[in-house]
């Protein structure tokens, strides 16, 4: 589920997204591919995941896809058992040459398995070419799993000039 759109390749500016969502879903984007370009993206709904992964604004980000200046206001509960679901306040899993900029996230977030203020995991398969840079978690963190941080839960790759604020 995504509350703009469900799978993009394109460019996505300036929108925002006020939905409460239920489900394996992320307020912004469920996945962005190929050369996808998010900017000034925002979601003030809360959301809770069910079944899978969740995420304030995506859920998966592959090849070369961005995001700059995106933001989550709402809640994120990743209610699903099996403790090896991935949570995160903008983002739940990076991976390819993705790259998040500038991002925060101001809401709650927790859940089991993976769980990031701003993004559950990071673990390219190829390279290590992905990266978050001057992103900034306000919001507190909790889970149950195996990783649990403040900015990133689990991370195989690159954190730049990151501000986590929340507890």
């Amino acid at each position: 589920i995504g509350g703009i759109a469900l799978v993009s390749s394109g460019r996505i500016a300036s929108c925002e997204s006020h939905l409460d969502l239920v489900g394996q879903g992320a307020g912004i984007a469920s996945t962005a591919e190929d050369d996808a370009v998010f900017e000034n993206c925002v979601n003030y709904g809360n959301v809770t995941g069910t079944t899978a992964d969740a995420a304030g604004c995506f859920l998966y980000f592959n090849d070369n896809a961005r995001a700059s200046g995106c933001e989550n206001y709402g809640a994120v509960a990743n209610v699903s058992t099996g403790g090896n679901s991935l949570t995160g306040g903008v983002l739940a899993h990076l991976d390819g040459k993705g790259v998040l900029e500038n991002c925060e996230n101001h809401g709650t977030v927790s859940g089991d398995g993976s769980v990031g203020g701003i993004v559950g995991s990071i673990s390219p398969e190829i390279d290590y070419d992905c990266y978050i840079t001057g992103c900034e978690n306000n919001g507190a963190v909790s889970g149950t799993g195996d990783g649990v941080g403040g900015i990133v839960g689990a991370n195989n790759a690159g954190v730049l000039l990151c501000v986590n604020r929340g507890s």
